[in-house]
């Protein structure tokens, strides 16, 4: 078309310039299209070689620099110290006594406990009916002979797995939450261990214990403790961990048991409470499923894990999630150490958990009978304990740079002071 209109457009009306000019337009519009090709190619190359890199060098820049601009920069400084709300008690009255005393502040509460809801297919309250769970009173608590009274032996943290430093903060603000909900001391340790190092102490521990009896010539103690140490061996690299990298927290308490808490005990020089917190999903063979924590309270060795909780680098609302999930089971499985069993009645911190959307549905307070138990091994009044959890709530934020909402716990030990100091 193009030659034919250039044709059409001259005085010449030569029919052989003509033919000549409609013969040429084939290879007119065939080189156009081959220019406009080659200029196709020619910027995507250039894309490709500059634009391309440029993108990603951009993206790794942003992923690089995410943290710190996700989360503000005020957030890993350490708060100020908050001895004001744990204080050593200083009653000099018997423990009986005290436990009658509690009773009776006890009874001018209790109505405000909420009971639980009928049980429903798959909550922790419809496995306890089948599996023997039973709630105790504070009545129970205080004849139970295994109470250590008084409680005074502190707390370490152990961090166990890989942690950042997002992590390494909720576990700090973790141990300042637990100082006050259960009136201990609390010591973090700044040694981080992995499940393989904790297995090669189990290694040296055994050895040990073998060279001594060998030492002593007691031949018939050292081939038992061979013979422990292999089976225990066997065991653990069957099933530390499982094929779907999944780790046994009674096997873990095990070892805390017998190659951690030792040596912080000689360290420290007294003795403690020890709990770890785990990188790691953990498990127990009588469950047959996932656990959020376990604990013993003849060994008084805990151990709970981040694993199911959420990424706290992703947002801040995603940091404040993890960091109450935490809470909440750090609180809950101390409470277990401590002698507490599950609370089958009312909502309650210690009841158990089946789900990480029950967890988030209970509450981060234990209910009042439960609190009796704590306040009696610290030798400290409900209203008193109360008065100094809710200044740790209602300071959290400030004190934090933190949005948590604890609106409801608030509420709730507001209500509490009220009918505890009617008639005190």
């Amino acid at each position: 078309m193009i030659g034919y209109l250039d044709v059409v457009t001259r005085n010449d009306n030569s029919f052989l310039l003509r033919l000549a000019d409609l013969s040429l337009t084939p290879l007119r519009v065939a080189y156009a299209g081959k220019v406009h090709s080659i200029t196709i190619r020619i910027f995507a190359a250039i894309a490709a070689v500059v634009l391309l890199p440029l993108t990603l060098l951009g993206l790794a820049i942003k992923w690089w620099k995410r943290e710190e601009w996700r989360l503000p920069a005020f957030l890993f400084v350490n708060p100020p110290e908050i001895d004001e709300l744990y204080q050593a008690s200083s009653c000099n009255i018997s423990q009986g006594e005290f436990n009658e005393f509690l009773k009776k502040e006890l009874a001018r509460a209790h109505h405000l406990d909420t009971e639980l809801g009928p049980a429903t297919p798959g909550s922790w309250r419809k496995f306890g009916e089948t599996h023997g769970e039973y709630n105790q009173t504070c009545n129970d608590y205080f004849r139970d002979d295994k109470t250590i009274w008084p409680d005074k032996q502190p707390l370490v943290i152990q961090r166990l797995g890989t942690f950042d430093r997002f992590e390494s903060k909720i576990v700090d603000i973790t141990a300042d939450f637990l100082r006050v909900f259960h009136q201990k001391p609390v010591q973090i340790r700044e040694e981080t261990l992995t499940m393989d190092e904790l297995k090669m102490l189990d290694d040296l521990h055994w050895k040990s214990k073998i060279g001594e009896a060998e030492d002593s010539a007691n031949e018939k103690k050292a081939a038992f403790l061979t013979r422990s140490k292999n089976s225990i061996r066997k065991q653990l690299e069957q099933s530390f961990p499982r094929k779907n990298g999944q780790y046994d927290g009674e096997e873990a308490l095990n070892l805390m048991e017998r190659n951690v808490k030792p040596s912080i005990e000689k360290s420290i020089k007294e003795k403690c409470d020890l709990i770890a917190f785990t990188s790691e999903d953990l498990y127990t063979p009588s469950l047959r499923n996932f656990v959020f924590g376990v604990a013993s309270l003849m060994s008084r060795v805990g151990i709970w894990s981040k694993a199911r909780f959420g990424d706290p680098k992703q947002s801040m609302q995603d940091f404040e999630k993890c960091l109450i999930r935490m809470m909440k089971i750090s609180a809950h499985e101390f409470g277990h150490m401590r002698g507490l069993p599950h609370c089958t009645d009312y909502e309650c911190n210690i009841g158990g958990y089946m789900s990480l959307p029950e967890l988030d549905r209970r509450p981060l307070t234990y209910c009042l009978q439960d609190s009796a138990k704590i306040c009696s091994l610290a030798k400290i009044t409900l209203l008193e304990y109360h008065r100094r959890l809710l200044k740790f709530f209602e300071r959290f934020n400030e004190r934090y740079g933190l949005n948590c909402d604890f609106s409801k716990e608030v509420q709730t030990l507001k209500g509490r002071i009220n009918a505890l100091q009617i008639t005190a």
